[in-house]
């Protein structure tokens, strides 16, 4: 079996463009993902208001951040159900593939 690289011009094909394309492009495509999230918020909140505190920073870990459209709200919930119980010093550690554009995630 033998295997070929097969290079696609995106000026000619633009409808193949990677969806985790920089500048906002997943966050804008990510409506449907968004709105079912919507739902999980409250039991991250939940999860992190029964989590135990530990003796250092609690860590929270961003698993797929993208531009922050779906990360934003789960995270924010956390840190709140933390600070509820603790002036605890939270990291939060967001992480994506190589090429992605943090710099959304951060305005």
């Amino acid at each position: 079996m033998t295997t070929q690289t097969v290079r696609v011009d995106p000026e000619q094909h633009p409808h193949l463009e990677a969806v985790m394309a920089a500048h906002g492009r997943y966050d804008r495509h990510s409506v449907l993902q968004a709105a079912s999230a919507e739902t999980a918020v409250v039991w991250v909140a939940e999860a992190a208001a029964a989590a135990p505190l530990p003796q250092r920073p609690f860590c929270i870990a961003d698993y797929g951040a993208a531009g922050g459209r779906n990360s934003v709200a789960p995270v924010r919930a956390a840190i709140g159900a933390v600070r509820t119980r603790s002036d605890l010093a939270i990291q939060v550690v967001h992480t994506d593939l190589p090429g992605n554009d943090f710099t959304l995630l951060f305005r």
